[in-house]
């Protein structure tokens, strides 16, 4: 009787001594595939990834969240709790874009929320001056000012009015010219000293009645509009249709 349980005990509780050393085997072989040099993180799922331009900087974006990592030693250095799913930094590396926000890469301050999407940013690339950030995700593709966050105007194209939204990240005193085709100044919206923050809205975009400095209506044609914002200017086409 005594060898049988003697017997019964080895078979049930030797093998659970051995299982963390046999498990942690097979989670590293799992975990780590032939190739790879280290894991980051405790597991979850990541849908981008993008070094800085450094190359000292690894960021990883998941729903909700980006982590920040020690690109050399695979320390963890921050956790960035807006945006997330999409990550991308810009040509200077100054500017880290998860998603829809706008992080400034030294300070991690937030700098602006491109708005345009009702759901997930799920790509997001610069152009290689680093002026244009392009965006994809459930509202198609849409195109931003990577410094003010101009947004393209709206409806466009348009008859007789239409309205200019922007972003600015400071302060800022905000100008916007309109010119012909010929590079002729049709009308200036002088909006004054405005704080940073949205102007999306048509209660806060720019507005331009189709009507030149003298009050006259403009033909139908492309148009470009310039806002200027301190030292910052960007420009962007629109089009009158009748």
């Amino acid at each position: 009787m005594k060898n049988k349980n003697l017997y019964l005990f080895l078979l049930l509780f030797v093998p659970i001594f051995y299982l963390p050393d046999t498990f942690a085997q097979g989670f590293t072989q799992l975990g780590l595939p032939e190739g790879a040099t280290a894991r980051l993180g405790r597991g979850g799922i990541v849908t981008s990834v993008a070094y800085s331009p450094d190359g000292k900087t690894l960021a990883s974006g998941s729903s909700g969240r980006v982590d920040l990592w020690d690109a050399e030693t695979g320390e963890h250095k921050l956790t960035l709790t807006d945006g997330g799913r999409s990550v991308a930094y810009s040509p200077d590396g100054r500017t880290l874009s998860s998603g829809g926000t706008l992080w400034d890469a030294e300070t991690w301050h937030r700098k602006l929320t491109l708005s345009g999407f009702s759901g997930y940013v799920d790509s997001v690339v610069y152009s290689p001056d680093g002026r244009t950030l392009a965006g994809g995700g459930s509202n198609g593709i849409r195109l931003w000012d990577a410094e003010t966050g101009l947004l393209p105007n709206y409806p466009n194209p348009f008859n007789p009015e239409t309205w200019i939204p922007y972003q600015l990240a400071t302060s800022s005193d905000v100008q916007i010219t309109i010119y012909d085709m010929k590079g002729t100044v049709v009308r200036n919206l002088a909006l004054g000293h405005q704080s940073g923050g949205f102007y999306t809205g048509r209660s806060r975009a720019a507005y331009w009645d189709g009507r030149n400095g003298l009050g006259e209506r403009v033909a139908s044609g492309v148009y470009f509009y310039q806002l200027q914002a301190d030292d910052i200017s960007t420009m962007r086409k629109m089009v009158i249709l009748k």
